[in-house]
């Protein structure tokens, strides 16, 4: 069965405050944090990674008359640097504020709006939201199960991609590990969730954790 690629829905920005994000995961993961620090009125949106960020912001922009405040957060992936950069490159183009570095925001004149851009995991390492989660859990018991699972699929599945022909199927190594281990601890949790951002409602996550206080002072800005 051929899978249809998702279309964009419209934006529609209905509150003076909000954070943009990659995917639905962090949608409901800022969405479960903001409210657990007791942050109300910012709008959490959708408006995705790295390929589709440029076209789906110059439609934020373009709907954003009401908007004083706003966030973007994006994934690190393999380089913190580059994704700010990329980042700031679109505000750039859209004649925006562009803060200076990552986990900050700034004004410019001319333009009302506060901006600001944090870079997951932490502004300064590579890895995702996915990365973040599990660092809030380290010391939780089912992460040595998670470890030990972990280095056993390094020690019995291919790392790299050889000639088809050649490996059994599905015997290569996960292409995300950092998302294959937060599903792997998602599985030892009471309630079986599939979802990381889901997740962090059910309080799978330690969203307390001092791992997060860089991001959540982040967020008070909006405040």
């Amino acid at each position: 069965m051929q899978v249809q690629p998702r279309i964009p829905q419209p934006l529609t920005i209905k509150e003076s405050k909000v954070l943009l994000v990659e995917g639905n995961d962090e949608v409901q993961f800022f969405d479960a944090l903001l409210r657990h620090m007791g942050i109300l009125g910012v709008q959490v949106v959708e408006i995705g990674g790295k390929d589709r960020f440029p076209r789906q912001f110059e439609a934020f922009v373009k709907v954003a008359d009401r908007v004083n405040d706003y966030a973007v957060i994006r994934d690190a992936d393999k380089s913190c640097s580059s994704a700010f950069q990329s980042v700031v490159g679109v505000l750039k183009k859209q004649r925006e504020p562009c803060p200076k570095r990552p986990g900050t925001f700034c004004k410019s004149r001319g333009n009302r709006r506060k901006v600001g851009v944090y870079i997951l995991p932490g502004n300064a390492e590579p890895g995702m939201l996915e990365n973040l989660c599990l660092a809030t859990v380290k010391a939780h018991p089912a992460m040595t199960c998670v470890n030990s699972f972990m280095a056993c699929l390094e020690k019995r599945l291919h790392r790299k991609r050889a000639k088809a022909a050649l490996l059994p199927a599905k015997s290569v190594f996960p292409r995300n590990p950092a998302k294959a281990k937060a599903l792997a601890f998602l599985a030892a949790m009471p309630d079986e969730e599939h979802f990381v951002g889901l997740a962090a409602r059910h309080n799978c996550w330690n969203l307390d954790s001092p791992v997060l206080e860089n991001l959540r002072t982040f967020l008070e800005e909006f405040k």
